[in-house]
């Protein structure tokens, strides 16, 4: 078995695994999606305890509708734990496989307290659940761009433009905080 303990561990979907990996409280297990539709398959099971984090990073590769990035045996999550989803190519309205099973795994997403998308541009979203699957639901897009200044960025000065409202607004990108 492999145990994350701490800090952070990152497959890739280059790659797979036949091991249980149990995450603990405030370690992270990532996966890099490496290839569109790539897959990180892990026969054994996945368990992410309490306050623990999943984070799935698409890197440069546009987000798949069919494939989940993250395939195990059995899926078993913990309390409050924290979702990141990180990539480019986003859509309102679709509905994007995360982390899929074949076993044992949640009834629902309440064990997800913490879900953090792309900030630019910005994704707002909820989780679901269907049969043995997690999937982000995309609910809009709204991209931000440079509004005006001296070139100096920082989290406080409203110095950016949110498309949808074309109000100056201040930016963070939560996904790498």
């Amino acid at each position: 078995a492999t145990t994350i303990s701490a800090g952070r561990l990152t497959f890739s979907t280059a790659g797979s695994a036949t091991t249980d990996v149990a995450v603990d409280g405030g370690a992270t297990n990532g996966v890099l999606v490496a290839a569109p539709d790539g897959q990180w398959v892990n026969t054994g099971s996945l368990t992410n305890a309490n306050g623990s984090v999943v984070d799935v990073d698409y890197g440069g590769t546009v987000p798949g509708m069919t494939t989940a990035p993250i395939k195990v045996n059995h899926f078993s999550v913990g309390a409050g734990l924290t979702l990141k989803v990180r990539g480019l190519g986003f859509s309102a309205g679709q509905n994007y496989p995360l982390v899929t099973w074949t076993g044992i795994g949640p009834t629902d997403t309440n064990a997800f307290a913490n879900v953090v998308l792309p900030a630019s541009p910005a994704v707002t979203g909820h989780l679901t659940l269907s049969g043995t699957t997690l999937y982000l639901h995309v609910d809009a897009v709204a991209a931000k761009s440079w509004a005006a200044g001296d070139g100096d960025w920082d989290t406080t000065t409203s110095n950016w433009l949110d498309a949808d409202s074309n109000l100056a607004s201040t930016y963070t990108d939560l996904a790498d905080a």
